[in-house]
């Protein structure tokens, strides 16, 4: 983990300007979970109050249009960044390598190297992408929309603050929990690659022994292993997936109750409760994308 840290501080070195921006466009997206709300709310209380809002509605459509071009920036700012930090990775990792063989006389085991020089710079990339293109980007929606709704309605703010905290108390918990079984299927499935790989170095010998039928039966053993080591990670995910959808229901469930009552006495306006739902909508789809993704 300390080498990954340092190859990827040293591409940040190397590419500043070309890291800060791909994450500039990445920060632009919360516009987009708390101003088209907000817009979407407005424009109904407009309407309702039988009030111009077609200035409203053109804002709301230039922004819609604006975003989709942030959106495109950022996935082809991405498919120019990403694959640059993977070979950054892999050549720094094959160079640790070389210069380890080199005062070692232990021979190198091909296929583990291979595997790691492929699933590593790849899980490496996919990490930073998800941490600056969700996790970030919903912290700062969480944030940005906290202190909206707080300045309308301190009810709502602290109903939806709390619910919010706990379910990113229960998401942070996740890779704790699910830690232990999750590194077992990884080495279950590495243990899988390496008698996969011994075979096919070893064909000529597994032939002349007639080992085939021997060979395949231990493979499909690991297999099994594998199938159920992934069912056991897959559980845990799914456990904690679970936990954060009960909260987030009795969230909505919680906030329909009180907007219900709070329209009909009119203490809040239809408006807010319209731009308020989008926003939950938004936070329910998001943080249940995050429960699944956070291992």
């Amino acid at each position: 983990m300390d080498f990954i840290t340092s190859q990827f501080l040293g591409f940040a070195k190397q590419h500043p300007w070309m890291l800060t921006t791909n994450v500039m466009l990445s920060m632009t997206f919360p516009i987009d979970d708390v101003l088209v709300p907000y817009l979407g709310g407005r424009i109904v209380t407009l309407v309702q109050e039988r009030k111009p809002w077609v200035k409203h509605l053109i804002c709301l459509i230039a922004i819609l249009i604006i975003m989709q071009i942030f959106y495109t920036l950022t996935y082809f700012h991405d498919a120019i960044l990403f694959p640059k930090i993977q070979n950054y990775i892999r050549e720094g990792m094959l160079k640790d390598i070389i210069d380890h063989f080199q005062q070692s006389e232990s021979d190198i085991q091909t296929g583990e190297v291979m595997s790691r020089l492929v699933k590593i710079p790849m899980t490496t990339v996919e990490f930073f992408e998800q941490t600056k293109n969700y996790l970030g980007t919903y912290v700062l929606s969480f944030l940005v929309t906290a202190i909206y709704i707080f300045s309308q309605n301190w009810m709502v703010g602290t109903m939806l603050c709390t619910a919010g905290l706990v379910v990113i108390l229960l998401i942070a918990k996740s890779p704790q929990n699910c830690r232990a079984v999750s590194m077992k299927q990884e080495r279950t499935l590495e243990d899988l690659d390496e008698d996969t790989e011994d075979i096919l170095r070893n064909l000529p010998t597994v032939y002349t022994t007639d080992q085939v039928t021997r060979e395949l039966a231990q493979v499909a053993e690991k297999g099994k292993e594998y199938e159920f080591m992934y069912l056991k990670t897959t559980q845990c995910t799914v456990k904690r997936k679970i936990s954060t959808v009960i909260v987030l229901s009795l969230m909505l469930i919680l906030f329909g109750w009180y907007s219900y009552h709070s329209i009909k006495c009119k203490t809040m306006s239809i408006g807010f409760f319209v731009s308020v739902f989008m926003i939950i909508i938004q936070w329910y789809n998001g943080l249940g994308w995050l429960s699944s993704h956070i291992k």
